[in-house]
């Protein structure tokens, strides 16, 4: 949690306060990590494994990789969960129990590290957002595929990911997902096998994302 994600760019002294009052949680597969509409129990970090955020609808808004931070915004502002955080594997994640938060954002320089923390969640969705609003499914496809791609640990280019999420995260059916990740294939913009899907060229890819631009 030191190397990857919001907190590795945080100074090592705040790292240390909320590493030191962390839990460690294992969660197994399909198991939730909390669900929309729950209360704030406190705030979570995934050291391994694969987070899915789902939608309070039941679709898949988008998968998480180690080093990712979540649940400070319920934390910060009491009130239901927003969406629901399942395990796709085997998975453990820091546990920042609620009343350890509040005594952290006591500190205003640690307040506004966790506020940095809820304005990268909002970077991240006004970038999903942006995507979804491409009418040509293979720039909406490119263009999540490269959010997805951005967000892995240092810069990874292989992520677990089925047809059916990346076709719900698009905004499509899963045939024509299907169509577009087989183009990208014969062009030798990614490879692509069951539950799992490599970027081979991401110059290649965020030129598709353009195209519709």
């Amino acid at each position: 949690m030191r190397t990857y994600g919001w907190l590795s760019r945080r100074p090592e002294h705040f790292r240390a306060e909320v590493l030191k009052r962390c839990h460690l949680r294992r969660i197994g597969p399909g198991e939730a990590l909390y669900d929309a509409g729950d209360h704030s129990a406190g705030v979570f970090g995934l050291v391994e494994g694969t987070i899915g955020v789902e939608l309070p609808n039941g679709q898949v808004g988008t998968i998480k990789s180690p080093g990712y931070w979540m649940g400070e915004g319920t934390a910060f502002r009491p009130g239901s969960r927003m969406t629901t955080m399942v395990a796709s594997e085997t998975s453990h994640v820091l546990f920042l129990p609620l009343a350890e938060f509040e005594r952290l954002i006591a500190t205003a320089e640690y307040c506004r590290y966790f506020a940095i923390l809820t304005l990268e969640h909002l970077e991240e969705a006004i970038s999903v957002i942006g995507n979804l609003m491409a009418a040509d499914p293979v720039a909406r496809v490119a263009g999540r595929l490269l959010t997805l791609m951005r967000a892995q640990p240092d810069g990874r280019a292989t992520f677990p990911i089925t047809q059916d999420e990346l076709a719900s995260m698009c905004g499509l059916t899963r045939q024509t997902v299907n169509k577009v990740v087989r183009r990208f294939t014969d062009e030798g913009i990614v490879a692509s096998k069951y539950g799992q899907l490599t970027i081979l060229d991401a110059m290649k890819l965020d030129n598709r994302a353009r195209q519709a631009w």
